[in-house]
């Protein structure tokens, strides 16, 4: 059961990254906008949404498969 959820989170995790990581997701329209309000470039925004996305996705997937690890444990 551990094994397969931790397939599973690995599977998500790495179609999640790809997509995040496709340029045609965010509207360069939104990226710029933001870029403004926050008063950086562009470039940082994206990387700083794309980075975060990633960070806080494969967090959530590393406590999911702990939490499997744990839950398997007990008895």
């Amino acid at each position: 059961m551990e094994i397969c959820n931790t397939a599973l989170q690995l599977i998500g995790t790495v179609v999640f990254v790809a997509i995040l990581r496709n340029p045609n997701v965010i509207s360069r329209d939104f990226i710029t906008y933001m870029a403004d309000l926050f008063t950086i470039t562009p470039k940082q925004f994206e990387t700083w949404i794309v980075g975060g996305g990633i960070f806080i996705f494969m967090l959530s997937a590393a406590i999911n498969v702990f939490d499997g690890f744990r839950k398997t444990r007990i008895r």
